[in-house]
């Protein structure tokens, strides 16, 4: 089980990381943020502190992490087509939530950070 100071311990572990209002980023792209829902009949969005919301690698690897755990793993109308899986932080531990975000890191990191960082 995780919560959110599990997310920022993590998050900005990484080289370059910066936590932006709900999100955090590594120059200027984000990589992993808390889910914004939208509730129909409401303005605005219902910001869930216990759901984040992970950058992946394209469609399949989301709906291949859906397939695997629903439990853990969901998407919404808003993520449709778009390359973000959304977690609950209660049920996933803290060393699969480290991997989701490394892995989410190295995606939006440019290649030379992520070089630097595989170095140290």
């Amino acid at each position: 089980m995780t919560d959110t100071d599990d997310v920022e311990r993590i998050a900005l572990s990484f080289p370059e990381t910066v936590h932006e209002g709900t999100g955090f980023r590594v120059r200027k792209k984000g990589f992993c943020w808390y889910y914004a829902e939208k509730v129909p009949g409401q303005k605005g969005r219902t910001l869930h502190l216990d759901v984040l919301a992970v950058r992946v690698a394209n469609e399949d690897e989301k709906q291949a992490l859906i397939a695997s755990d629903p439990a853990k793993f969901f998407t919404d109308d808003h993520y449709r087509g778009f390359p973000a899986v959304l977690v609950r932080l209660p049920a996933i531990d803290t060393d699969e939530l480290a991997e989701l975000i490394e892995e989410a890191w190295r995606i939006q990191a440019p290649k030379t950070v992520a070089r630097a960082f595989d170095r140290r």
